[in-house]
Order: structure tokens, then sequence, then C-alpha cells
């Protein structure tokens, strides 16, 4: 009975771990819109135009991604994963060994327009299923950008 005990408590615990990686790349998985995108300091917040507002970025299962505007198509891949231990800046204050966190990249490319897009946010943060927000930072500001389900 004991060995019966033992293994229904590390079951839910194997689960738990599991479910909250599949999760948040399953929230994901469609097609979003860049709704606004923002550069921060202390004491000030600058809205910025990105560009990329009135197209699509579709994110599909198997790691593959696509930004749609008008005629204009771009393709690449992102990449959502955990990382721990690693010393970051979080709205202009140094953290060493603060935890896990949700990293999330997107590499996107058209050669015919000469156009690419690389972005590495170094904190990413789902608010339900129908929006998140991605932040980056640089030694001046802080980036802020928000995605909404399209």
């Amino acid at each position: 009975m004991k060995k019966y005990l033992l293994l229904f408590m590390l079951i839910p615990l194997l689960f738990a771990g599991c479910n909250r990686w599949i999760n948040r790349e399953d929230r994901l998985v469609g097609t979003w819109k860049l709704t606004s995108a923002a550069k921060h300091r202390k004491l000030n917040r600058d809205y910025i135009n990105t560009g990329y507002e009135s197209g699509t970025f579709s994110f599909y299962d198997n790691g593959q991604a696509r930004y749609t505007e008008g005629s204009l198509q771009m393709e690449g891949n992102w990449q959502l994963r955990y990382i721990s231990g690693d010393s970051h800046y979080d709205h202009g204050e140094y953290h060493s060994g603060s935890g896990s966190r949700l990293v999330f990249s997107i590499h996107l490319v058209n050669f015919q327009s000469n156009r690419l897009l690389e972005l590495d946010f170094d904190d990413c943060r789902f608010h339900n299923r129908d929006e998140f927000v991605a932040e980056y930072e640089t030694v001046s500001y802080s980036y802020r950008y928000i995605f909404e389900r399209y």
C-alpha cells in the first residue's frame, strides 16, 4: 500500500511540471496582432511605432512563424522556453539568480524585400489566452510589446 501511496503523490508533480511548459506553448499557437509597443525609463514611457502593428503574426505548433502585412510575408521561427538562475535586468534593476522566467524569440526574414525581424524578449507573460506581454532590456531602456489574439 505504501508503494501506491508514493506513486499517487509523484504523478501529480510530474504532470504539474510538464503542464506549465505545454500550456504556455499552446497559448502562443495561433494568429496575433501587435497592439502596442513602448520604451520605458524609470519615470518615462514613450509609445513607439515598430512598423509591425498593421500586420499579423502567426505562430505554428512546429516552431514556424509568419508575419503577414498585405503582400509582404516574412517567414522564420519562434521559440518559447523557461530559463532559470540567469542574471538579467528587469525594469532597470539588476537581478541575479532570480528564479525561472519565460523567454520568447522571433526570427523572421523576407529575402526578396530585404526585411529581417529578430526579437529576443527577456520576459514573456500571458494574460489569459487572448493577450501576452513580451519585454526586453537595453542599457538605456526597457521595451514592452503587447500582442492580442487576432
